[in-house]
């Protein structure tokens, strides 16, 4: 019953992601939303990456993802018919529920298969997956961090399965030596020999049956792992690493004890183990390199090209450090407040006794994640995404071990510890999830508010959506009309911005390929800026995207504040973070706590007022039975003095959340030039 339970928790969770999640990262919206927006509607911004001079950006990955905008096409063939239009921003959604599908049947499936590890271990995962912020966020983006974190889950699954088989086979080969050991002491007595003969003969068809299971798992491992690397983030390859050496070494000096040694070949097996990953990394690399040979018009290696840039030759002028530094402990702090108590645990996972299994499949591809990652100066969230789904195992591998289950104490104190972990866990991933979705959904509520009220059939000509500082909160060109285009105005920022693809002529596959693999002007792999991907007069401007916050005026930005020539015509608060302060900046504790209990508590009472009015009435006209109830009266009060003792007492630490007003303002007609 648990277990269906949080099936269909997970289903929610990721489904309610899909649809209310934000957007953390721009360089989600800038090097994948846009270019897919370009692939299915011929228009968007392009990254420096996406430049065939340095081409370090793959369209075989995204073309997996247009492929869904036909069924959108389709629905809007015939929504044509009944005068239903489908918003610009449906395919957005389609695919980010499409995710959320996708990971929440590779998290049930990898559930169902740790029960290898340990029977209760399952439903901890899950739980894990479920209440963590992080994995909220991962699962409904397009990144090819997450792409290789959901292949990376599918992958684990056929590990452990690769493992759960290697065992059976061993445990054949034990029991075929016990049945040889025992025919040896009867050899002189044939009736008793012949009595093992059908029991050696299962055995024998079994181990025939498990050895091509054993093989299809490791080259499912290594088919999951090349994609996750060829098409997806190279660096993902590395976690297996442990896998593919012991899975080698292993078939060199494994030697059956039974009868099996006259069937078993160390170096055949060895060679089909080789064999069988050099293909497929061959296979999938040659592909995903011919698919992008078509949109670049030459031969492209992104995985190389990606190595290149952030290994290879990186100098003080290129390569990831420029984007930003970071210390030894961002990892840690993101983490905590990604996955929170699970993290801490899973940490302290790493102290106990471990087998070989717990090895490979999670604690060494974590410690060489880590040990790799920690150590860049340049670091980002995403980097982290990949092993996600391996600090919920450890954290599920402690949580569901034996270690507490000596005497009645223990067991008593496990079961408090469990509930106070599932319930400060669930506490925090709900304010959390809230923090996020109401102090930064703006720029997605702004954008949506534009789309749904733009209506390109009745405009002729193009209209610039202009955006200058907050140019980073953009949320992609899905949200635009197909008469709409992006534009960048002056601002404090002075790195690269993203220039426009140009848009083909001809809206077909060869004019997106001829776009593709022409050589853009302005790009450069330093971030340094360019003044020509700023729009040459701000008077061009048909809309403006700002928050209410006084300019700086030394770069010529653009007010909409107290301005003529703007008109605000909507807005949504979004988090002031330079003036919010404490626990609060990060997790909506007041807000959550306001909104979801003391509200509800004092409509219930207003509820239970009417009630309590309606049962005097009736004792007044003398009407038996009268239902209703006073018993809640006060509740609010008492919540009130509560909220107060918190404020006194720790207001200091939980701090306070200030917003600033992220709006949209149209330019007034008598200022259009």
């Amino acid at each position: 019953m648990i277990q269906y339970v949080l099936y269909i928790t997970l289903l929610l969770t990721r489904i309610h992601a899909s649809i209310y999640a934000i957007i953390p990262d721009c360089d989600e919206v800038f090097n994948y939303w846009e270019p897919l927006n370009f692939l299915t509607r011929f228009f968007g911004k392009q990254t420096w990456e996406y430049s065939p001079e340095f081409a370090i950006r793959s369209y075989g990955y995204l073309t997996q993802f247009s492929l869904f905008i036909y069924p959108i096409n389709l629905i809007k063939y015939f929504s044509n018919y009944h005068n239903l239009n489908l918003p610009s921003y449906s395919l957005f959604y389609l695919i980010r529920f499409i995710m959320a599908i996708s990971f929440t049947l590779a998290e049930i499936k990898l559930s169902k298969t740790l029960k290898f590890l340990n029977k209760s271990i399952g439903n901890w995962f899950l739980i894990s997956q479920i209440f963590s912020p992080g994995m909220y966020q991962a699962s409904i983006s397009i990144l090819p961090s997450t792409y290789t974190l959901l292949l990376g889950i599918i992958s684990t699954n056929y590990i452990i399965q690769f493992f759960n088989t290697e065992k059976f086979i061993s445990s054949i080969d034990n029991e075929l030596y016990n049945l040889e050991k025992k025919s040896n002491d009867i050899k002189d007595d044939n009736s008793k020999i012949d009595e093992l003969a059908p029991r050696t003969n299962m055995l024998l068809n079994l181990y025939s049956v498990s050895s091509p299971i054993i093989t299809k798992s490791f080259t499912m491992v290594t088919l999951l792992t090349s994609i996750a690397g060829f098409v997806g983030w190279p660096f993902s390859m590395i976690l297996i690493s442990p896998f593919i050496i012991y899975t080698l070494l292993n078939s060199l000096y494994f030697q059956p004890k039974s009868i099996l040694k006259t069937e078993y070949s160390s170096l055949k097996t060895f060679s089909t183990y080789l064999l069988s990953g050099i293909s497929c990394a061959f296979f999938i690399a040659y592909f995903i390199s011919q698919l992008d040979g078509l949109f670049y018009k030459k031969i492209s290696y992104i995985a190389f090209n990606i190595l290149s840039y952030n290994v290879l030759n990186t100098s003080n002028e290129t390569g990831p450090d420029i984007f930003g530094i970071e210390n030894s402990f961002w990892y840690a702090k993101n983490l905590l407040l990604n996955f929170h108590l699970f993290f801490i645990i899973a940490i302290l996972n790493f102290l106990t006794i471990f087998n070989k299994y717990q090895l490979i499949i999670y604690k060494l591809p974590l410690l060489i994640w880590f040990l790799i990652f920690n150590t860049q100066p340049h670091k980002e969230e995403r980097f982290i995404y990949p092993v996600y789904h391996l600090i919920s195992i450890s954290f599920a591998q402690f949580m569901s071990c034996e270690t507490f289950n000596l005497n009645c104490f223990t067991k008593i104190f496990k079961k408090i510890l469990n509930y106070f972990i599932l319930f400060i866990s669930i506490f925090i991933f709900l304010t959390r999830i809230n923090n996020l979705n109401s102090n930064y959904s703006a720029p997605i509520n702004i954008f949506k508010y534009l789309s749904d009220n733009s209506n390109n059939n009745l405009i002729q000509y193009n209209e610039n959506i202009c955006i200058g500082r907050e140019w980073y909160h953009y949320p992609s060109s899905f949200f635009l009309q197909n008469n709409q285009r992006l534009k960048f105005t002056n601002s404090s920022f002075n790195g690269m911005l993203p220039g426009d693809f140009i848009e083909p002529k001809i809206h077909s596959f060869e004019g997106l390929v001829n776009s593709t693999s022409l050589l853009p002007i302005g790009f450069n792999n330093k971030n340094k800026f360019n003044p020509n991907f700023l729009i040459d007069n701000n008077s061009n401007c048909n809309y403006f995207i700002d928050i209410i916050k006084p300019i700086n005026e030394k770069f010529n930005e653009i007010s909409i504040l107290n301005n003529n020539d703007w008109e605000i015509i909507y807005c949504n608060d979004i988090l002031d973070v330079d003036n919010s302060y404490g626990i609060e900046k990060s997790l909506n504790i007041k807000n959550f706590l306001n909104t979801f209990i003391r509200k509800p508590w004092l409509n219930l009472q207003d509820d239970l007022s009417v009630i309590e009015l309606n049962r005097k009435l009736m004792q007044m006209y003398g009407i038996k039975n009268p239902n209703g109830t006073q018993m809640f009266d006060g509740i609010y009060d008492n919540l009130k003095k509560l909220n107060n003792l918190i404020d006194n007492n720790f207001g200091n630490y939980l701090g306070e959340v200030k917003t600033n007003k992220f709006c949209i303002a149209s330019r007034k007609t008598d200022s259009i030039n």
